[in-house]
């Protein structure tokens, strides 16, 4: 696995992602996702899960908070970092 020299994080650390967006698509922009996530590996990292919170454009939709869904997947994929 390539490290960065100097890295201040050690290696195999896991880590997970919460990306949102206002298209209602969660699949629009699926492919920068994968090369982001794909990056936090080459740093080090360990991509343990990641969530697309699709559809949200604060002041236009509802929140993100009222989406029981969306919450309870966050909570859960905090839970799996621990």
């Amino acid at each position: 696995m390539y490290r960065y020299v100097g890295h201040p994080i050690p290696g195999g650390k896991p880590i997970s992602f919460i990306f949102t967006q206002s298209f209602p698509d969660e699949q629009e922009y699926s492919g920068d996702l994968a090369t982001f996530m794909a990056q936090t590996k080459k740093a080090g990292f360990v991509p343990v899960g990641h969530l697309v919170a699709a559809d949200l454009s604060k002041g236009q939709k509802p929140m993100v908070t009222e989406n029981k869904a969306y919450m309870r997947a966050a909570y859960e994929l905090g839970k799996n970092l621990l």
